[in-house]
């Protein structure tokens, strides 16, 4: 981007490629001191990290492909050495542009700057759009040539469809030509595309993940994928329509069976490997009310209407986050807020805070679904949004915004997976931090945990709702 720091004391640079893309660079500096870094790429193919035995440097780049300082997620103070990044493509970093080959990608506008001279996806509106990239979904698709966006999965299914195809008709003695061979591998990858597709099409559509979503589409999957291999094996032997149509059918229908059951394991086993739960892959965390904060610290309030107000109460909430936290916070998470009840829960019609039907009561939800693109959806109870005591207001929404940040990092690909312990208490360090700022000790013993989390949950002491640089006051 103009005013990054590129720095330009390297004279040559070498870029070391094999068949899974580039993995290593030489660098040659003004006083031919040659240096051999090692490429770490993230799930998208960008540049994560160089490494020579110890990390170098370290990438970070938005969904579209604008670099960002790795450690604060912000546009500015951006340094690299290596003009690579984004998907592996070259950053023209002092015009902010990157050279995707075909076609000269803008980052900051999210488009190319020529139209695309094909239209992959007549079906979908999206690619109408030929100045878009990869059909305005960038965490799906990557573009290696400026020109057809590649779709990993489909590619890869048709690869997988074709090679087992080939093996199985092999062993069944159905090749007995080169003819045979081509057409097995053909009707293979036919099968493995299209099931790869309404994999792909049925996960887009669901709003879960974990063994749920991983059953659905890997059902989908299953059938489709068997019953167009089934269906074309049996036609090119020679088979009728009716004939070819059953077996293809009960084919389906075992592969339907198969691919949800490998699909729902496989989804969930991830899901719990980033904290999230085996079903939904959704991830919650509730700001439990502990001791008489409505009583020592009450709302005046009357929230017996509540629900007739909550559309103006949330855009004034959004308000006094932005007042309070800074204009650009929520949109810099990813999240969406709210003052309506989550669900199990109701508004208490005296004090305001979420109550459910076994009297439990929370302050306030962040609920995390990493699906179809990770999203935090943040409830926030009315005591909270509408307290006149600032501190009150802040230990809460500050609360929630920090489990929000570490949901984000997960979303990015910065964090593997969000530990349980570790946020609760990093969100539970911020809410006493400003409960003992105002002298509120009642309310610090209602707050019950180590304070011990690693450094990677800190918040950044660019979000206002970071205690960093309080930290270092008192250390």
């Amino acid at each position: 981007m103009l005013g990054q720091n590129i720095k330009c004391e390297i004279k040559i640079v070498l870029y070391l490629t094999s068949s899974t893309g580039l993995f290593a660079i030489f660098a040659l500096d003004t006083n031919n001191n040659g240096t051999m870094s090692y490429v770490i790429k993230d799930h998208q193919g960008s540049m994560y990290a160089t490494v020579t035995g110890k990390i170098v440097e370290r990438y970070s780049f938005d969904a579209w492909g604008r670099r960002r300082n790795p450690q604060t997620l912000s546009y500015n103070n951006v340094t690299t050495s290596f003009d690579r990044g984004y998907t592996l493509h070259e950053h023209y970093d002092e015009f902010g542009l990157i050279n995707m080959n075909g076609r000269v990608y803008d980052p900051f506008l999210s488009t190319f700057l020529s139209p695309d001279n094909y239209i992959q996806c007549p079906d979908n509106s999206q690619n109408f759009n030929r100045y878009a990239y990869c059909l305005n979904n960038p965490l799906k698709y990557t573009d290696p040539s400026g020109e057809v966006f590649g779709v990993d999965d489909i590619i890869i299914a048709a690869v997988i469809g074709a090679m087992v195809n080939m093996a199985y008709q092999g062993f069944s003695g159905n090749i007995k030509s080169a003819g045979d061979c081509f057409a097995a591998i053909g009707i293979g990858a036919l099968g493995g595309a299209v099931g790869g597709a309404a994999g792909g099409a049925v996960y887009s559509a669901i709003p879960c993940s974990g063994f749920i979503g991983g059953a659905l589409s890997g059902g989908a999957s299953g059938f489709s994928s068997s019953f167009t291999t089934t269906y074309g094996n049996s036609r090119y032997q020679g088979n009728s329509i009716s004939s070819s149509l059953d077996y293809a059918c009960e084919a389906g229908l075992t592969g339907l069976a198969c691919g949800a059951v490998v699909g729902g394991v496989a989804q969930g086993i991830n899901s719990l490997n980033y904290g999230g739960d085996f079903w939904t892959g959704n991830i919650t965390h509730d700001f439990l009310v502990t001791g008489s904060p409505m009583f020592e610290h009450p709302n005046y309030r009357n929230f017996s209407t509540w629900d007739l107000i909550e559309a103006e109460e949330t855009d004034a909430l959004l308000r006094r986050i932005s007042w309070t936290y800074g204009s650009d916070t929520v949109e810099k998470l990813g999240i969406n807020v709210t003052t309506k009840a989550p669900d199990g829960f109701t508004i208490d019609p005296h004090s305001g805070i979420f109550i459910n039907k076994n009297n439990d009561c929370i302050f306030g939800r962040v609920f995390y679904n990493p699906h179809p693109r990770g999203v935090s959806q943040m409830y926030i109870s009315p005591y909270a949004a509408t307290h006149h005591d600032a501190t009150m207001f802040k230990a809460i929404v500050g609360h929630e915004l920090t489990h929000a940040y570490h949901y984000s990092l997960l979303a990015s690909g910065s964090l593997k997976a969000v530990d349980g312990i570790y946020t609760e208490n990093a969100a539970l360090h911020y809410s006493y931090i400003e409960y003992y700022q105002r002298g509120y000790i009642d309310m610090c013993n209602t707050i019950q945990c180590s304070f011990q989390y690693p450094r990677k949950y800190y918040v950044p002491s660019t979000y206002s709702f970071s205690i960093i640089d309080i930290l270092k006051q008192i250390h």
